[in-house]
């Protein structure tokens, strides 16, 4: 797991954060595929030190109480984008598919850091 530079506030750092995001799921679509990602039950687990990682099965991960925030990839609004393009035989699928991964990336990057936020209140 990649672990992000964080700032003096204990926040995490939204660049760092995103491009973790990222690359967790470039690597998890290239072992698993998209077909797997698109699962309605895929999340993105951020734990305490805002290490980032995906999981299919939330009641099977080990150290709950370390889980800082959970984003399910449903609710995400390129979630729908991806389903699209999964289905589409286009020949500029890949830069299409390139172009939503980083759409999703960008959006569970903001939802972890809200939830972060939101659970420090």
């Amino acid at each position: 797991m990649l672990k992000i530079f964080t700032r003096k506030g204990k926040k995490p750092d939204y660049t760092s954060l995103k491009e973790q995001v990222l690359s967790v799921i470039t690597t998890y679509v290239a072992i698993r595929g998209l077909y797997s990602l698109m699962k309605p039950e895929t999340a993105t687990v951020m734990r305490k030190g805002f290490e980032a990682f995906l999981t299919q099965d939330l009641a099977r991960i080990e150290n709950p109480e370390s889980i800082l925030a959970v984003v399910h990839l449903k609710n995400m609004e390129s979630y729908d984008q991806l389903r699209e393009i999964e289905v589409t035989q286009s020949p500029r699928r890949t830069v299409l598919s390139q172009t939503a991964l980083n759409q999703l990336a960008d959006q569970v990057a903001r939802a972890l850091i809200k939830r972060v936020a939101d659970a420090r209140i």
